[in-house]
């Protein structure tokens, strides 16, 4: 049994001591593999984060009929960072959708365009109605394209603070949205 499989054991036995093993001996490559995908600092730093997370909670999917825990590793940072490459694009179409929707044209009647002026007040109220903390983190990432750990360096703020804000500031802000509509 190769070394990297006998820590996937200990981690499936919840052995912290192993993971962290784990995490010294890949988390340099994690990261370079991850950084050479997305391009950028702060997402590769989030792979990094995610990749680890994911052995803790997932020990027990390695077969290691399949492959090498290295391959495993491998393959679980390409996806993750493809994803993440994947998601960021997707997002910045949707960023610009509403800026090309808000633009006249000759498609756009008055009716649609005051009712796009609406929603944008709407959202921009809903957003008032938030904690400053989960405003700014949603301002941040939505209006600026900032990634988490971007955030997080603005902010001085914890990674793992800045997630669970964003998370809960665009869960409130669902609900005020909901109860207007």
């Amino acid at each position: 049994m190769s070394r990297d499989a006998a820590l996937l054991r200990r981690i499936r036995e919840r052995d912290e001591e192993a993971l962290s093993e784990l995490y010294d001996q890949h988390a340099t490559f994690v990261y370079s593999l991850a950084r050479s995908i997305v391009r950028d600092d702060g997402d590769a730093e989030d792979i990094v984060q995610e990749v680890f997370f994911r052995l803790w909670e997932r020990a027990d999917a390695f077969d290691p009929a399949r492959g090498s825990p290295g391959a495993w590793i491998t393959t679980l940072t390409r996806r993750l960072a493809i994803d993440r490459t994947r998601s960021r694009s997707y997002r910045a179409r949707v960023r610009e959708a509403p800026l090309e929707a808000a633009a006249p044209s000759a498609s756009v009647t008055a009716g649609e365009s005051v009712s796009i002026s609406a929603e944008a007040n709407e959202v921009l109220a809903a957003l008032e109605q938030l904690e400053p903390a989960y405003r700014e983190v949603i301002r941040l990432s939505y209006y600026e394209g900032l990634s988490h750990s971007g955030i997080a360096s603005k902010l001085g703020t914890p990674l793992g603070t800045v997630k669970s804000r964003l998370r809960e500031g665009v869960t409130q802000l669902r609900r005020i949205l909901a109860i207007k509509t």
